[in-house]
């Protein structure tokens, strides 16, 4: 009876042993199909990113076709716009530094004091003249300023109680 239990016991044995072996191959196989996988799905993605770079590098190529997108066009804005925003920090400064006597030192002094020479003699004239013997309404032939409170003489008549009238077309009267 010995004999046959053992017998039993290493067939069992020999039987696990198998299975093992083949469960280790299913899983290693298993693992193989799951590397497979991820691989397959890495690949996707790098697909998809290379698409991108693809797009990305048409679209930069289009919007650098641009012919505004020249270095020489590029170089002449950027120092014409330096030049404006030195042109426009001079401004500034100057009006910040409240200079005033600086402002127009490039007109001609006679000619200045010639402009006031004939603004003094405008002023002179009988319209400007503190003399008070001849208005200036005189000398335009206008009535003088009232002094004292007018008062109507007449009440005005009430336009919205008075009925507008057109004549007729083709009415001759």
């Amino acid at each position: 009876k010995s004999k046959g239990l053992k017998e039993s016991a290493l067939t069992a044995l020999r039987r696990r042993r198998h299975l093992v072996k083949r469960l280790s191959q299913k899983e290693n196989m298993a693992d193989n199909v799951d590397q497979l996988l991820e691989k397959i799905e890495s690949s996707d993605s790098e697909k998809r990113v290379v698409e991108a770079y693809q797009s990305g590098l048409t679209a930069l190529r289009q919007a650098m076709s641009d012919p505004r997108l020249n270095p020489n066009n590029i170089d002449s804005t950027m120092d014409s716009l330096r030049e404006v925003l030195q042109d426009h920090d001079e401004v500034s400064s100057a009006l910040a530094a409240g200079d005033v006597s600086s402002v127009g030192d490039d007109l001609d002094m006679s000619e200045l004091e010639g402009e006031l020479a004939a603004m003094l003699m405008e002023n002179s004239s009988p319209l400007h003249s503190p003399d008070t013997s001849t208005s200036a309404a005189d000398n335009f032939g206008l009535p003088d300023v009232p002094t004292h409170t007018i008062t109507p003489t007449k009440k005005p008549a009430d336009r919205r109680s008075t009925p507008l009238t057109s004549p007729a077309v083709g009415d001759s009267s």
